[in-house]
């Protein structure tokens, strides 16, 4: 069993979150803060994605990105013209937590589907490019059948029995579907880190409240220079496109789709979606909601 415990803060866009692990990283004794948001890990995407305000520096005979005198792993490291995956990901954060001697990793972001992967070890084949979109295509389809359609798959593909809660979750069946499909079986899977223990956490925090923070955020965003960060990355229209809110409007924007009076109200609204589909897919979870650091550092307590 690894030694280490694996402690996740997620929350809504503009929650706190880098803050609250930077803090905890400063209480607890051994931490590392490792970044699970989809976009801090690429380099130069800083103002549009929220990413702490760290460098790159040598700090115990390593090139790491500090900020506030705490290494942040796995940020800042991508080139944002080449595409990036949970798979990537998932191999990143396995070769990161073997060579790390910190005993407890901080897991920060807001990309869910990341910290999900790493909290419930899903076991995802570690394929080809070409393997990667027959299985996502294969995914997407099963993605669109009903509960009852896909208990009959499972059923017919296999005998593995499953637990009640399992075999009535679509989500599990398609992952179990998907694993017991000859064309992936015979392909390693990524291995997942096993922590000690795994602690998850989100943020609580008031609509009205966030919404103030969204607003201050992105006014002091674009007063920094957000779109001249844009202009400076130099990256082709789609892919501003793909990498999707800030960068996706500030495109328009400069392609005068989104005219000057109107960027920031668009800029707001699709923030204050984003946040609430984050918070719909947190009180799906099995975790803990908290106000601050200190009530981390209580419920870990309970776990010592």
């Amino acid at each position: 069993m690894n030694p280490k415990r694996l402690i996740t803060i997620l929350g809504p866009t503009s929650s706190g979150k880098s803050n609250m692990a930077i803090e905890l990283a400063n209480l607890l004794k051994s931490s590392a803060i490792v970044n699970c948001d989809s976009r801090q890990i690429y380099k130069d995407l800083n103002l549009g994605t929220g990413k702490v305000q760290g460098s790159w520096q040598k700090h115990c005979n390593q090139n790491l990105f500090i900020f506030q005198n705490q290494p942040h792993y796995l940020i800042d490291y991508i080139d944002p013209n080449q595409p990036y995956s949970l798979t990537k990901y998932l191999n990143d954060f396995y070769t990161l937590t073997q060579s790390l001697s910190a005993q407890n990793i901080i897991l920060v972001g807001g990309t869910g589907l990341y910290a999900d992967a790493i909290i419930n070890n899903y076991q995802i084949p570690n394929l080809t490019i070409e393997q990667q979109k027959e299985f996502q295509s294969i995914k997407t389809n099963l993605n669109q059948l009903s509960l009852q359609e896909l208990q009959k798959i499972f059923q017919k593909r296999t005998k593995l029995k499953l637990n009640d809660s399992d075999f009535k979750n679509p989500r599990r069946l398609v992952n179990h579907i998907l694993q017991s499909d000859p064309k992936f079986t015979k392909v390693q899977v990524i291995p997942i880190p096993q922590f000690s223990s795994k602690q998850v956490f989100a943020i609580d925090i008031l609509k009205e409240e966030l919404h103030l923070r969204i607003n201050k955020r992105l006014n002091q965003r674009l007063y920094e220079g957000l779109i001249s960060e844009v202009k400076t990355l130099n990256l082709a229209s789609s892919r501003l496109q793909e990498l999707g809110l800030e960068y996706k409007l500030i495109d328009d924007y400069l392609h005068q789709k989104i005219s000057p009076k109107n960027l920031l109200s668009q800029m707001l609204t699709k923030n204050f979606q984003y946040a609430k589909k984050q918070i719909t897919w947190l009180n799906k979870r099995d975790l803990v909601w908290i106000k601050n650091t200190q009530d981390i550092l209580d419920n870990l307590s309970s776990f010592d």
